[in-house]
């Protein structure tokens, strides 16, 4: 996955728009360089590969996106929360899991003790660790009902 933005590999499509969201587009290089400034902003706490797990309860956006990346290029776990689920099931959830960040839209930031937002992430830029493809990627926690 990391090797999909390797400038070698795009070349001159780098710069062009790849990524389209309600109006708006990113460039691979800006997704790159968005993913990359959250991996960095994990690893610069001293997360090492798969040792953290980080949430995030945020609508759909290119920030969403950038987190889940980043969090994957710093080789750790992404947890996603709904807002729908509601604080009470989404702190089990946090919980269970042992997730240490959570980043969230401005709306829920005041739900969650040290919850961020994307734009609190410093900007900083990292290529990310090594990933295998039996590293675990993300959990995802359902109500127990199948109907």
């Amino acid at each position: 996955m990391i090797s999909w933005f390797d400038e070698r590999k795009i070349g001159d499509f780098q710069d062009r728009a790849a990524f389209f969201y309600n109006g708006s587009s990113w460039s691979r290089k800006r997704l790159d360089v968005e993913a990359a400034k959250v991996a960095g902003f994990l690893l610069d706490r001293g997360a090492e590969k798969g040792t953290l797990k980080v949430a995030t309860l945020m609508g759909n956006s290119m920030e969403m996106l950038a987190v889940i990346l980043g969090v994957w290029r710093s080789g750790n776990v992404w947890v996603p929360l709904e807002k729908s689920a509601g604080p009470a099931f989404n702190r089990s959830v946090l919980d269970a899991c042992g997730v240490r960040i959570v980043v969230a839209d401005e709306s829920c930031i005041d739900e969650y003790d040290g919850a961020l937002t994307y734009d609190e992430i410093p900007a900083g830029y990292h290529k990310g660790v090594e990933t295998l493809e039996q590293d675990l990627a993300y959990i995802i926690h359902t109500s127990g009902t199948t109907g």
